[in-house]
């Protein structure tokens, strides 16, 4: 006998003096001790505790590995239970591999090995789908079910996966920080937010952590970072001016250090305290030799009087700065800034030319400066103006790139075309240009229009892959709409129209040959709903519900043999569907039917070996058909093979016991033999049935008087 195969997960031998932490100790030797009896669920759960008291401690790491195996082990080869077991082997994977350190991982190399062997094979015994969907949405349900070791295994399958990565990166370090390993957590949500550097709630969590890691100088670059992706959550600053006050206890004179809890103080609209600082800023950076750092504090008092509204003082501190330092970047802007506010565009415009002269490649200011000179015309006037511009340099074809980019954003496309064409008049060299325009001709619904747009893009750049996916998404899109009509003239039962509209779709499709094969068995045209659905068939030769539609239309028709033919592959494509099988069992029996009619035929003009076949042929279809039975016995009779005949009058009766006359069949086949005891039995048993008299009944009886002495 072929040996069951064993799972044995490779245990960690390894072995570390436990430190003693307050209860450490108890619950590390509690999950030894259940470990040692067996008790593996205690143990994980003390080891558990231990691991929440000191995380980075491997003894309890390694007792928590080998508990997890051992219930593994267990659940695979005694229980058989291999959906536990498979989230066991997960979880010790987990903590070899995933929750230690870099040095610790190595040590546990030949236990990893052997436990993905072991989860490869219990997964296989499950019949698991290993694609990133499947993986993703194990470790979403694994998630839920608290099982957060097992489920950061599942996500580290498919966290190379470019759908998956951010999402499963940033789980991970939620639900290791979860588990109490700050400093691995840590280490995830760093890839995590490299991977997604722009999502502040991530920032945020990591910033937290990283502070109460103890990392205030790489906490407050967070923070910073999440402040400027939108964050506004108060905590952010309380948490930055603790690290900060905090270190100017330290160094009370430090610039930099005042002007921060300044800005922290003008941001949390405290002006008063948030001038102080910003005076002490300026007043310690007076003797320093950074100039940055004295621009700088005046800058913040700058924007602490422009956060104010106070315009006027705001500009003569900027004043200041660019009397000595004229192509200050900042400066100028805040002072374009500031003039804009107060209402003296003109200047601001001056003001903003200064600053796009320092900053040449800044479409926002560029963009300021086009809203502040045309922002009393109407879309077209502005565009002619930009056109007749002395010169349309590169830097006025951007402004207008980024006109059309903004009415695009706001979906009025209309205009975002009137600005892409124009950029096309003098730069016909970027492909994007084309691809927006298509796509903003099919938010038009102008399928036609986006289409010749990218065709005319394809000829041009014929190696780009955007819009060759463009050109391939907008087809789709035609394909969907094509598709869509259709099957609103197939839902309103107008099938003809549906025909017409799912054939105009070419190439045609798996779901247009459909489209027109339900719609032909709408118009009751079972023979082209065939034909169509055999074309779907010649796609997808292995999809049983085809075949099975297909054999049903066949039954409809009574084309019995077809039918048959058809819900058959039905069934061996796949055994569970039990329509198909239903329907089969039924044909069967109505196929067997019309043997034994022709078979009958057959025997009635004395053509017993083709009968006979036919007979045959009956009881194969259907083994419960009683007359086939009866009539093959007939035949037999006929051949004068006696015990044959009443081997099948006998199964007549079997599934049929109202055929009374097979047991005068019987009888007298029987009595020919001489075997006159059955004989006996079976003229008594059709006289006991029979209710006609006439000369069956009449011999049975008498032939019964006779035999009598038989009966004992």
């Amino acid at each position: 006998m072929k040996k069951r195969r064993i799972i044995l997960g490779c245990i960690l031998s390894l072995i570390l003096a436990a430190p003693s932490f307050a209860d450490f100790r108890e619950h590390y030797d509690l999950g030894q001790q259940y470990l040692y009896q067996s008790q593996y669920s205690s143990s994980i759960d003390e080891f558990k505790k231990a691991l929440r008291i000191n995380p980075l401690d491997n003894s309890a790491r390694i007792g928590i590995v080998n508990a997890y195996l051992a219930r593994a082990t267990y659940y695979a080869n005694k229980a058989g239970n291999y959906s536990d077991a498979c989230d066991d082997f997960r979880s010790a994977l987990f903590y070899v591999k995933y929750y230690p350190k870099q040095d610790d991982i190595q040590n546990g190399y030949a236990t990893a090995v052997s436990a993905a062997n072991s989860l490869q094979y219990c997964l296989k015994k499950l019949g698991y789908d290993f694609s990133p969907e499947s993986r993703y949405s194990t470790a979403d349900q694994l998630r839920m079910s608290g099982k957060l070791p097992a489920a950061i295994y599942e996500l580290e399958q498919i966290r190379s996966n470019p759908k998956y990565q951010k999402t499963a990166t940033a789980q991970i370090a939620d639900m290791i920080k979860i588990l109490g390993n700050n400093d691995r957590a840590a280490d995830y949500y760093k890839e995590a937010v490299k991977l997604d550097p722009h999502n502040g709630p991530l920032l945020l969590r990591y910033a937290r952590l990283l502070d109460k890691l103890g990392r205030q100088d790489e906490a407050v670059q967070q923070y910073n970072i999440a402040m400027s992706e939108g964050d506004s959550d108060p905590e952010i600053l309380y948490a930055m001016e603790r690290i900060y006050q905090k270190k100017l206890e330290q160094n009370p004179r430090d610039p930099e250090l005042n002007a921060n809890i300044g800005a922290i103080k003008q941001k949390q609209g405290d002006y008063v305290n948030a001038l102080v600082f910003y005076k002490k800023a300026e007043e310690y950076s007076a003797s320093s030799t950074d100039i940055n750092s004295r621009i700088n504090t005046r800058l913040n008092i700058g924007t602490l009087f422009q956060a104010q509204k106070n315009y006027p003082k705001a500009l003569e501190v900027y004043k200041s700065i660019l009397t000595e330092y004229p192509d200050n970047l900042n400066a100028n802007l805040y002072t374009a800034q500031c003039l804009e506010a107060s209402g003296e565009n003109a200047k601001a415009i001056d003001a903003y030319e200064k600053v796009l002269s320092l900053d040449p490649t800044n479409s926002v200011i560029r963009q300021q400066i086009v809203t502040l000179k045309r922002n009393s015309m109407t879309p077209e006037e502005l565009l002619a103006n930009m056109e007749s511009s002395s010169q349309v340099d590169k830097s006025m074809v951007s402004m207008i790139y980024d006109y059309a980019l903004e009415y695009h954003k706001k979906n009025d496309v209309d205009n975002a075309i009137k600005f892409y064409r124009s950029v096309l008049k003098y730069d016909k060299s970027k492909p994007d240009i084309y691809t927006n325009i298509a796509l903003c001709y099919a938010e038009k619904k102008d399928y036609q229009a986006a289409k010749e747009i990218l065709t005319t893009a394809k000829q041009r750049f014929p190696n780009n892959a955007t819009i060759k996916n463009t050109l391939d998404d907008l087809n789709e899109t035609m394909l969907a709409q094509s598709a869509s009509s259709a099957y609103n003239a197939y839902a309103k039962k107008d099938y003809q129209k549906a025909i017409e509209m799912y054939s105009a779709i070419n190439p045609p499709t798996r779901d247009s040959l459909l489209g027109i094969a339900a719609s032909y068995e709408g118009l009751n045209n079972t023979d082209k709903a065939i034909e169509y659905y055999k074309k779907v068939q010649n796609m997808e030769p292995n999809n049983a519900d085809i075949v099975y539609t297909i054999g049903a239309l066949y039954a409809n028709k009574e084309d019995w043999y077809n039918a048959k033919s058809y819900l058959k592959k039905a069934v061996s494509l796949n055994p569970k569907n039990t329509n198909a099988s239903s329907a089969l069992s039924d044909i069967n029996k109505v196929t067997s039917q019309i043997q034994v009619q022709k078979g009958a035929e057959l025997f009635n003009a004395a053509k017993y070996d083709e009968a006979l076949k036919a007979f045959n042929q009956a009881i194969i279809d259907d083994n419960t058909n009683s007359d086939a039975y009866y009539y093959r016995g007939m035949i037999y009779d006929a051949k004068k093979q006696r015990n044959l005949a009443i081997s099948d009058y006998k199964k007549a009766l079997q599934y049929n016991p109202q055929q009374y006359l097979a047991n005068y069949l019987i009888a007298v086949d029987y009595d020919t033999l001489a075997q006159y005891k059955y004989a006996l039995e079976f003229y008594k048993k059709f006289a006991q049935s029979y209710t006609t008299d006439d000369e069956y009944l009449q011999y049975a009886k008498a032939r019964a008087q006779e035999l009598a002495k038989y009966g004992n």
